[in-house]
C-alpha cells in the first residue's frame, strides 16, 4: 500500500505526450484558426500604411570645441566662443519636445491624406495628393484626437469639403477657412498633376498637433553608436519618405539653429555687460591715476628709485666729508696737545699731518728743521750757546704761531663739521622716509595696475564677443550621411505579416488546448489518480465505441475485452482469494458502475465461474434495464419480507450460463433503511454458499451513504473513475474511505480510457474491433 503522506494537493502533471494526442483530437480548430488570422493578415495588409525607413548618421562634437575659424591663431584664446559639449546632454535637446514639435510643424506632419480604394482607405505619400493643407493656427481648446474632411476637387481654382451626402461647401484654393481644430488653408500639390483631374476625392485627416508629437517621439529613434563614440544615429518610421527626410534633416538643422541662436544671445547678453562694467572700471581707473599724480606732487616724488639712489649716494658722501674734518680735528688736538705738554718744549712734532692747512703744514714743518738745527748745534756747543738760545728763541716763537693757527683751524673745522653732521641728518632721515613712500606708491600703482587690466580684459572681451556674433562658427552636429530612405517600405512585410499570422493560427489553437487541458477540473490522467488515492489500480478500461452495455464476449478481441481480461486477471494477484464478495461503487453517477459491473461479471464467467451480480443501487437501478432481464420478484421484496425463498430472486442473465442477476425493478422511498436490514447479510451469506463470485452494485459512495453499510460484509471495493469526467476534488472523497479503512482492501478501476488519455494497449494490434455495447 502507499503511504498517507502523499500531498492532495498535488495537480495533474503535464505528460506532453498525453498533450499532443488531445491536440490532434482537436485538429480541426487549427485549419479554422490559420484561416482566420491569414484572413486577418490579408486585410491588415490592405488597409495598412506602408512605412519606409529613414536614417541619417551625424557626429555631435564633444568637449572644448571652438568655432569654425579655430584654425586661425588669432582666434585661439577667444574663450566665449568655445563651447563645454556632453553627449548625453546633446542628445536630450535632440530629442527635445519642442525641438521636435517646431519640426513636425514645419514639415505638415499632422496631415494625412486617404484615398478609398474598393472596400478599404489607404493613406497615401503627401506628395501623391493632388491637395496640400497647411494649418496656419491650431484651436488650443479643441480636444478631440482629429478632424477628418473629405475634399472634391471641382477645378484648378476651386474645390469642396463634403459636409453631408447631400450638402458641400465650396472654397478657392489658398483661401483660410475656420474649422473647429483651427485656420487652415488648402493648396494645388504642384508636383501631382492628378490635380487636373476632375471629381477627384480625397480624405484629408487633421490630428491634434500635442498627440502627432507624443507619436513622433515614439518612432523617432536617436542613438550612439557606441559608449565611447560621439556618432549618433537617426531613425524613423515614417509613411512619406519625403516627409520623413525632411523631419530628420528639420531635427539636425533645428539643433544645430539652436546651438547657434543660444551662442548669439550668449554673446549679447556679454556685450551689454561689458559695456556695464567699462564705464565703471574708466571712472575707477581715473580716480586711481588723479591720486597717484597728487601723491608724487605732495612728496616731491618723480622717480621713487632715482631719489633713492641719489640720496644714499648725498648721505654717505657727507659721511665722508664729516669723517675727514673729524681727522683733522683730532690732528690739531694732538698738535696742541703735544704743544702744550710740560717737558716737550723742544719734541718733535709729527709731520704726518697731510689734509691740513698748508701754512699750518709749512710751519710744522720749519718747527721741526729747527728742533733738528738745534739738536745738531748742541753735540758740539753748550746750551747757552749764543746760536742755539737764538734757535731756542726762533722755537719758541713758532711754537706760538703753530698753536695759534692750530687753534684757528680747529674752530673753522668744528663748524664745517656741524654744518656737514645737519646735512646728513637731513639726508639720513629723507632716506628713511624713502620705503614708507614708496610702499604708498606701490600700493597706489597696484590699484592703477588692477584697474588698467580689468579694462583691457573687459576690452579684449568685448572685441571677441563682437567678433563671434559676426562669425556663426560650426554646427555642434556634423552630418556624416543625410537623411536617405529606403526603396521598398520595411513594414508591415508581407512575409513576416503572413508568416506570424500562420504562427498565430498554429500557436493559438495550441495554447487554447493546453489551457483548455491544465485548467480542467476533470481527472485526465492515471498518473493522477494515482498520486490522490492511496489505493491500487486494478486496470483501465478503453472508451467502447459501439452501443449496448456488453463490452466482452468469449470471442471478443476488442482492446476493451483485452482490458477487462486483463483486470480479471489483477484481480486474481492483487485480492488474493479473499475476493469472494466485490462492491462496485463511484463518487458520482453516470462514471460507468453498472458497466463495470456487468462486464467484470462476464469476465469471471467466461472462466466457468459461477458469478451473481446484485444491484444493491436502490435509488437509481439500472442491472435489469441493462441486461434487458424481465422478473417479477427483485431484492426489495426479499428485503421487505414480500418472499421468504432468496432463490426467486435469481433470474438468468442472458449473457452466460454462469452469469445470474439479482435486480432491482422500482425505486423505493426508505433505501437507507432497508440496505441495513439484516436480510441483507442473510442474502449475501447465501449467495456465498451457492456463487463463486458476487457483485455488488451500490450507490455512488460520494453521493449517499448507502454503500457503508456493506463495509463487513464485502471483500473488497472497487471504485470506479471515469477519464474526463470524474472531478478531481472527488479523489479527495474517495481517498477519504480508504484512508478511514471503512473497507478491507480498495482498488481503483479507471474507466472510458481513449487513445488521448490511456496506455497504449490494444490501438493498431487488431486487425478489426468488435462491435461491443456501451457502458450505462
Amino acid at each position: 500500500m502507499k503511504q498517507s503522506t502523499q500531498n492532495k494537493s498535488d495537480i495533474d502533471p503535464i505528460d506532453l505526450k498525453r498533450v499532443f494526442k488531445y491536440i490532434s483530437k482537436n485538429w480541426y480548430w487549427f485549419p479554422v484558426f490559420i484561416i482566420i488570422f491569414l484572413g486577418l493578415a490579408y486585410v491588415y495588409l490592405q488597409i495598412a500604411s506602408p512605412k519606409y525607413e529613414i536614417y541619417s548618421t551625424i557626429i555631435i562634437k564633444e568637449g572644448e570645441k571652438q568655432a569654425n575659424f579655430s584654425e586661425n591663431a588669432i582666434f585661439e584664446d577667444l574663450e566665449n566662443i568655445k563651447t563645454s559639449i556632453k553627449l548625453e546632454d546633446e542628445l536630450e535637446k535632440l530629442k527635445s519636445k519642442s525641438l521636435i514639435a517646431d519640426v513636425l510643424i514645419n514639415h505638415k506632419a499632422y496631415a494625412k491624406y486617404i484615398y478609398d480604394e474598393g472596400f478599404f482607405s489607404k493613406e497615401i505619400d503627401p506628395s501623391n495628393s493632388p491637395v496640400s493643407v497647411t494649418v496656419l493656427e491650431f484651436n488650443k481648446t479643441f480636444k478631440e484626437p482629429t478632424e477628418e474632411l473629405e475634399i472634391e476637387i471641382i477645378n484648378n481654382e476651386k474645390f469642396a469639403i463634403i459636409i453631408s451626402e447631400n450638402q458641400k461647401k465650396e472654397f478657392e484654393f489658398g483661401q483660410e477657412i475656420k474649422l473647429p481644430i483651427g485656420t487652415i488653408k488648402l493648396e494645388k500639390n504642384e508636383s501631382n498633376n492628378s490635380l487636373e483631374e476632375e471629381n477627384r476625392e480625397v480624405k484629408i485627416q487633421l490630428s491634434n498637433i500635442q498627440p502627432v508629437i507624443n507619436e513622433y517621439l515614439k518612432k523617432i529613434e536617436i542613438e550612439p553608436a557606441g559608449l565611447k563614440s560621439s556618432t549618433v544615429h537617426l531613425r524613423l518610421l515614417d509613411s512619406s519618405p519625403e516627409r520623413g527626410q525632411l523631419i530628420l534633416d528639420g531635427i539636425v538643422k533645428a539643433y544645430n539653429d539652436q546651438a547657434i541662436r543660444l551662442k548669439n544671445e550668449v554673446a549679447m547678453k556679454t556685450i551689454e555687460f561689458i559695456d556695464e562694467r567699462l564705464a565703471h572700471v574708466t571712472k575707477d581707473l581715473e580716480e586711481v591715476e588723479r591720486n597717484a599724480e597728487n601723491y608724487k606732487v605732495r612728496n616731491n616724488i618723480t622717480d621713487i628709485g632715482m631719489d633713492s639712489r641719489i640720496n644714499l649716494e648725498n648721505n654717505a658722501e657727507t659721511k665722508r666729508q664729516i669723517a675727514d674734518v673729524t681727522n683733522q680735528i683730532e690732528i690739531l688736538d694732538m698738535i696742541q696737545s703735544n704743544i702744550n705738554s710740560q717737558g716737550s718744549e723742544f719734541d718733535f712734532i709729527p709731520s704726518a699731518i697731510g689734509g691740513l692747512d698748508a701754512t699750518l703744514v709749512d710751519m710744522v714743518s720749519r718747527y721741526n728743521t729747527l728742533q733738528s738745527e738745534r739738536q745738531r748745534f748742541l753735540r758740539s756747543v753748550q746750551p747757552n750757546n749764543p746760536q742755539v738760545l737764538s734757535m731756542n728763541e726762533q722755537i719758541s716763537s713758532l711754537r706760538r704761531s703753530i698753536l695759534e693757527n692750530a687753534r684757528t683751524l680747529r674752530n673753522n673745522l668744528e663748524v664745517t663739521r656741524r654744518n656737514l653732521q645737519g646735512t646728513a641728518s637731513v639726508s639720513s632721515s629723507r632716506v628713511q622716509q624713502l620705503p614708507s613712500l614708496e610702499r604708498e606708491l606701490i600700493e597706489i600703482n597696484r590699484q592703477k595696475e588692477i584697474k588698467q587690466q580689468n579694462y583691457q580684459y573687459l576690452m579684449m572681451k568685448r572685441e571677441e564677443s563682437a567678433l563671434s556674433l559676426e562669425i556663426t562658427g560650426t554646427n555642434n552636429a556634423q552630418i556624416i550621411d543625410p537623411a536617405t530612405s529606403s526603396l521598398k517600405p520595411v513594414q508591415p512585410s508581407p512575409l513576416i505579416i503572413m508568416g506570424g499570422a500562420l504562427a498565430m493560427g498554429i500557436f493559438f489553437p495550441f495554447g487554447l488546448i493546453f489551457v483548455k487541458y491544465k485548467l480542467s477540473s476533470k481527472v485526465s490522467s492515471r498518473s493522477l489518480v494515482e498520486k490522490r488515492i492511496n489505493a491500487k489500480i486494478l486496470g483501465e478500461v478503453a472508451r467502447n465505441e459501439n452501443k449496448g452495455v456488453m463490452a466482452i464476449s468469449a470471442k471478443s478481441v476488442s482492446p476493451t475485452a483485452e482490458q477487462l481480461r486483463l483486470i480479471r486477471n489483477n484481480l486474481k494477484f492483487l485480492a488474493g482469494k479473499e475476493n469472494k464478495v466485490m462492491m462496485v461503487s463511484s463518487s458520482m453517477s453516470k462514471e460507468g458502475k453498472t458497466f463495470i459491473s456487468i462486464n467484470m461479471a462476464t469476465t469471471l464467467s467466461l472462466v466457468d465461474k459461477k458469478i451473481v451480480i446484485v444491484d444493491f443501487d436502490l435509488r437509481r437501478p439500472q442491472i435489469l434495464k441493462a441486461l434487458g432481464v424481465k422478473n417479477a420478484n427483485c431484492v426489495t421484496d426479499y428485503l421487505t419480507h414480500k418472499i421468504t425463498d432468496w432463490r426467486e430472486l435469481i433470474s438468468p442473465s442472458g449473457v452466460s450460463e454462469y452469469l445470474d442477476v439479482i435486480g432491482v425493478k422500482n425505486i423505493i422511498s426508505n433505501p437507507a433503511e432497508i440496505i441495513n436490514s439484516y436480510k441483507v447479510s442473510e442474502l449475501i451469506d447465501h449467495l456465498k454458499a451457492e456463487y463463486d463470485h458476487i457483485i455488488i452494485d451500490t450507490a455512488p459512495i460520494g453521493l449517499v451513504a448507502d454503500s457503508y453499510a456493506f463495509s463487513k460484509l464485502v471483500d473488497l471495493m472497487i471504485f470506479v473513475v471515469r477519464m474526463n469526467f470524474t472531478q478531481i476534488s472527488q479523489l479527495d472523497q474517495i481517498n477519504e474511505v480508504v484512508e478511514n479503512k471503512i473497507f478491507k482492501q480498495n482498488f481503483v478501476i479507471l474507466n472510458d480510457i481513449d487513445k488521448t488519455s490511456g496506455r497504449k494497449f490494444g490501438y493498431g494490434y487488431y486487425g478489426k474491433e468488435e462491435k461491443e455495447s456501451a457502458r450505462v
